[in-house]
């Protein structure tokens, strides 16, 4: 079992990964957008987006799989994340066919939520003065 104040620091650290990654991908698709163009800042954009859904969705599997409190919504949840990647998917394949963002930016942005945790480690050395 986890101490309760070790638990609070584990559970902070992933809220602020979280907003780490929303922080990522709004500079970087405003850096994109001044320093290279509309298309490539909206495939950073998307690719960060779906960083970050990602991210939450894992973060409630693994409280549901460590006794925290369980995920709410329909009992069919492999229907729900099944639906939720098809139109993902459709909405990833619409702006790569029509709107034609860049396929790397969209990539790039991908790894936003692994941009959050080198940001949060780095966070919390000088914070907790590691």
């Amino acid at each position: 079992m986890i101490p309760e104040n070790e638990e609070i620091l584990y559970r902070n650290a992933l809220d602020r990964i979280g907003l780490w990654i929303a922080v990522v991908g709004v500079t970087g698709t405003v850096l994109l957008a001044i320093f290279q163009n509309f298309r490539f800042a909206l495939g950073f954009l998307a690719g960060s987006a779906i960083s970050w859904f990602g991210f939450r969705r894992w973060r409630a599997i693994a409280s549901a799989l460590g006794g925290g409190k369980p995920p709410t919504g329909t009992t069919r949840p492999a229907l729900r994340l099944a639906v939720r990647l098809a139109l993902m998917a459709a909405v990833l394949y619409g702006m790569l066919r029509y709107l034609e963002v860049n396929l790397v930016a969209v990539v790039l942005g991908l790894l936003a939520a692994a941009a959050a945790v080198v940001i949060e480690i780095i966070y919390l050395l000088f914070h907790r003065g590691g």
